[in-house]
């Protein structure tokens, strides 16, 4: 009940953290995030909500009202002259629906959104629970043009075994792959996670990249789109925007 109460009263928000491909030294998308205004505590955590909303199922319309947000808003963009595939984090709830396909393409159709500007995260502690159902839901997904991505990628679950029957189109590396990169150990599990993805036609992403060694060894490594507080923190809208405007005139510059 607080949950919806929250959606109808107008009370969530979404933030945007971009994704920077260091090769060609452009945006390469964004991730959108909850957030929760209360009006009586505040800003609320997503570590405090998210679990409420899991247990309640609560999880599931509020997740279809990001998906419409967010679906808006690249609309939006779009028309401003940055079009950008923009992620939503699914959490196995989702999987419960019969028709989440049908439910995704509803949206997308009444906003009138090019499915390749979404993008879809799952992590992989949610399609090991239930492999072929989340499997199958993926496929449907999925063919309606929409990018998956696992989130979290080898954080303890191992679905590598998994990865040529999931249908992806990239892996997350975890933070906490990132954190420690310069160490011989990180940097060769990360290696192999690369060499392994571009075997199997997967985009990588490295998460929670923060300075600019981690990105000269990611590079090396051969992975290319960043994201983390190096380039940017979650920003609100506005922020994006006017963030947006600041990387043209650098590249305008450069190029100059």
């Amino acid at each position: 009940k607080g949950i919806k109460t929250a959606v109808d009263n107008k009370e969530f928000f979404l933030v945007y953290q971009p994704k920077w491909n260091v090769r060609d030294d452009c945006l390469a998308g964004f991730e959108a995030l909850l957030r929760w205004n209360h009006p009586q505590f505040g800003l609320v955590s997503p570590g405090e909500f998210i679990p409420i909303a899991e247990k309640t199922r609560s999880i599931i319309p509020l997740t279809l009202w990001v998906l419409e947000e967010v679906s808006n808003q690249s609309k939006l963009w779009q028309k401003r002259g940055f079009a950008q595939p923009i992620s939503v984090n699914f959490s196995a709830r989702m999987f419960e629906l019969e028709d989440l396909a049908k439910q995704v393409q509803f949206i997308l159709q009444k906003v009138g959104l090019d499915p390749c500007l979404l993008e879809i995260e799952i992590t992989e502690t949610m399609i090991l629970e239930d492999v072929e159902r989340v499997t199958d839901q993926l496929e449907k997904i999925r063919a309606l043009g929409i990018i998956i991505s696992m989130d979290d990628f080898g954080t303890g679950y191992s679905s590598i075994g998994m990865l040529d029957q999931i249908p992806l189109d990239t892996l997350k590396l975890d933070r906490l792959f990132i954190n420690d990169i310069e160490t011989t150990s990180k940097r060769t599990i990360v290696h192999a996670i690369i060499t392994m993805a571009n075997s199997l036609n997967l985009h990588v992403i490295a998460e929670g990249v923060e300075v600019q060694e981690h990105i000269d060894i990611l590079t090396e490594l051969g992975c290319y789109i960043m994201q983390g507080y190096f380039y940017s923190k979650p920003m609100r809208v506005k922020e994006v925007e006017a963030w947006v405007q600041e990387q043209r005139k650098v590249s305008y510059k450069s190029i100059e």
